[in-house]
């Protein structure tokens, strides 16, 4: 409990005493009067003189009482309910503190704050805000301006550099969330020696910004900092945005056409919208290639929003780098969400040498129909280019005609000396790629733990494991994997229905070894090792097995087949060189383009804005590397042909509210006070810093109290 006008309540016990001295003054005297029979008059005497008595001292009680009470209401008392404690600022209005306070002004300038609305966007409104926050706080404070964008989290100088560094904001793909700003200007505050702490987040409130790993961290870091929460989303925002694009791949076969898809998700009221797919040129002309109508209808909540998906086919791409987006051909209130980029690279069809045990085609079939289907094949439009050759014949072929290949994939091979596995070695450090499937042909196994074999194949083999009784599967723990691309979303994937029965166990793996994908017993299933500029793939388990003749897996074979050709498609893609290159990007992340030869030494990248920026390449790797990615769009060098996209992040542009619990998770239960205009802030800091006025309930209690002083007196002299 505190008073904003302490001294009046002192004045309002020392009036208290008037009515004690009247009472005393005015008191009334009996007069003595003779009668008879005096007995019984004693006794009502007596009765009289004790209801006298209670009645005079009820009213004494009421008169003091609003003497009391009026003082009390004058003193403008306050009652703080957050459990930080009282307060003895004179203040009610948020610039009348007299006392310098530590104050952090917390921004969201995320690319969502630039939905518009009344012809303002949320960061222009956030920005208007936050300067009036600043003219309205004490004299000598010290002030932090802190943003999504990473900068130096400080004290400003003075007003006029906090207030610079407002005007300076622009909305930025690169950055923290709300929360990590949260987090930041928490541990600023606590590091000042001023005893009072605020601070204030100007928001949209929208979910993807609050992270819920966050949380802990915020609440048990507060402290006793007073937190002032800014509202300046839209309750029921209209808006339609294209919220990602899926791509059949990046790096496809000139046979093959590339498919597109795009989600697009739509808050508000019902709408139609013309969604276009485009394409550039070298020169960044732009060309429609098809268009669709979209049909939503209204949403029935604010935090509800309607999702279409739409498929665009780009056949007959020529070899080289593409570019194209696609985009709304409206804007809306949103207009980052309106187009979304992409690139992707055309090879011609890709030749892989299949070896196999006799009889050849048999013991090939299943990997060969998995990458290079015979449907395909006739029609022309097959991604892969499959040879098969028994392995005599293999170890018979020269190093010129296996360099006519991509990629070799041996399936179940038999042992070889140690010249034969650098012979290998040195066509993947070429830049080619090498898959090994092993399987009950790789007998004696000693062949396989050579130091020349353990260097292709990234790890050495050293016993079967049979799971006839209890069979495994293979159970993938990153759903981003490159060999999984081609499989769609991973909830959607039958792993335990392909049971393998048995596998080689391998053990040893070298340094530079990654385990693509383990079965799920956790034993390794998929490795992979990069071997200078190529590749190598180890399988623990064949794929040549008949299904009748005691097989080790049942991977190729029954109605859920197609999840070994999707895997089968990655492990090609990577051997090939196409399955770890990466044209489409988020903001932030470093782009890598390769070359078949060496890149130039200086290339100039042309960004999305026009402008250009020396990139620096990397000879030895046949790459050139940029990092600065925080522009969105198509990028472009200008020499060689190559380029990338970069996109926003879906949940950098979701305009879903958050829950009304999340804030009590970041600051606990009644620790904020949430505003969204001046005057609302005005209340909020307010009752923040000198708690709940109890000024209204004082002055009626008081006016009843006066009012029954005021009858009780009229009955008792009557």
């Amino acid at each position: 409990m505190s008073f904003l006008t302490f001294p009046l309540l002192i004045g309002g016990a020392v009036a208290a005493v008037v009515p004690i001295l009247l009472h005393l003054i005015m008191r009334g005297v009996p007069k003595r009067i003779e009668f008879p029979p005096l007995r019984f008059l004693q006794k009502k005497k007596k009765v009289n003189q004790r209801k006298f008595r209670l009645r005079h001292l009820l009213l004494l009680l009421l008169r003091i009482g609003v003497f009391v009470l009026l003082g009390f209401a004058l003193a403008r008392p306050t009652l703080r309910l957050d459990g930080s404690g009282g307060s003895s600022s004179l203040a009610g209005r948020l610039g009348s503190q007299r006392a310098p306070i530590a104050a952090a002004i917390v921004i969201d300038n995320s690319p969502r704050m630039d939905y518009q609305h009344a012809n303002k966007t949320r960061l222009e409104l956030a920005k208007t805000e936050a300067r009036w926050v600043l003219s309205q706080l004490p004299e000598q404070s010290q002030i932090a301006v802190l943003s999504n964008t990473r900068m130096n989290d400080m004290f400003q100088v003075d007003l006029y550099s906090a207030t610079e560094r407002i005007d300076h904001l622009a909305t930025t793909p690169v950055g923290r969330g709300i929360g990590e700003s949260v987090a930041a200007a928490i541990r600023l505050l606590q590091s000042s020696e001023l005893e009072s702490k605020e601070m204030y987040i100007f928001t949209d409130l929208t979910r993807a910004g609050w992270p819920e790993e966050t949380a802990n961290s915020v609440r048990s870091q507060l402290g006793e900092i007073g937190v002032y929460v800014v509202d300046l989303g839209v309750e029921s925002p209209n808006d339609t945005g294209i919220v990602k694009l899926g791509l059949s791949a990046e790096v496809l076969s000139a046979q093959s056409q590339l498919q597109i898809g795009a989600e697009i998700a739509h808050f508000g009221k019902a709408d139609s919208r013309v969604v276009e797919l485009i394409t550039f040129d070298s020169d960044k002309r732009e060309q429609r290639r098809s268009s669709e109508v979209v049909e939503f209808t209204a949403t029935s909540s604010p935090n509800e929003k309607a999702i279409r998906n739409l498929s665009f086919y780009l056949p007959n791409l020529t070899s080289g780098i593409h570019q194209g987006a696609v985009r709304l051909t409206t804007s809306d209130g949103l207009a980052a969400d309106d187009v979304r980029y992409f690139t992707v690279e055309v090879q011609s069809a890709w030749k892989v040498l299949l070896v196999a045990q006799d009889p050849v085609e048999q013991k090939s079939l299943f990997m060969r129909e998995a990458i290079d289907p015979t449907v395909f094949r006739k029609r022309g439009d097959s991604s892969f280019q499959a040879d098969t050759v028994d392995l005599a014949a293999f170890q018979a072929m020269k190093d010129s005609q296996w360099n006519d290949y991509r990629a070799i994939i041996l399936l179940d091979p038999s042992p070889w000396d140690a010249a034969f596995w650098n012979r290998l070695t040195d066509y993947a450090s070429t830049g080619h790629g090498v898959g090994v499937f092993l399987g009950r042909k790789a007998m004696p196994i000693a062949s396989f733990q050579t130091e020349a074999a353990v260097e292709l194949l990234g790890g050495k083999p050293v016993r079967q494991v049979p799971r006839a009784d209890d069979a495994v599967f293979l159970a993938p723990d990153d759903p981003s994997n490159p060999l999984l691309r081609a499989l769609g979303e991973p909830s959607g994937i039958p792993w335990s229905l392909q049971p393998v029965f048995r596998y080689w166990e391998i053990a040893d793996l070298t340094p530079t070894t990654q385990v693509e994908i383990r079965y799920s017993d956790g034993r390794p299933a998929v490795l992979s090792r990069p071997i200078r500029q190529g590749v190598s793939v180890l399988v623990s388990t064949p794929v040549s097995d008949s299904p009748n003749d005691d097989p080790w897996n049942l991977l190729p074979v029954g109605e859920n087949s197609w999840v070994f050709v999707g895997l089968a498609d990655g492990i090609g893609r990577l051997l090939v060189g196409a399955g770890d290159r990466t044209y489409n990007l988020a903001p932030g992340q470093t782009a890598t383009l390769h070359f078949s030869q060496t890149p130039p030494a200086n290339s100039i990248l042309i960004l999305p804005d026009g402008s250009t920026s020396n990139v620096q390449s990397e000879a030895a790797k046949h790459q050139v590397r940029y990092s600065a990615t925080d522009q969105i769009g198509n990028y472009r060098l200008r020499t060689g042909g190559s380029g990338f996209s970069v996109n926003y992040v879906p949940e950098q542009l979701d305009l879903t509210r958050i829950t009304p619990n999340l804030l009590d998770d970041y600051f606990g239960e009644k620790k904020y006070r949430i505003a969204k205009n001046r005057n609302e802030i005005e209340i909020v800091v307010a009752k923040g810093r000198v708690g709940q006025e109890l000024y209204p309930l004082v002055l009626l209690a008081l006016c009843l109290l006066f009012a029954g002083e005021y009858v009780f007196s009229n009955r008792f002299y009557s």
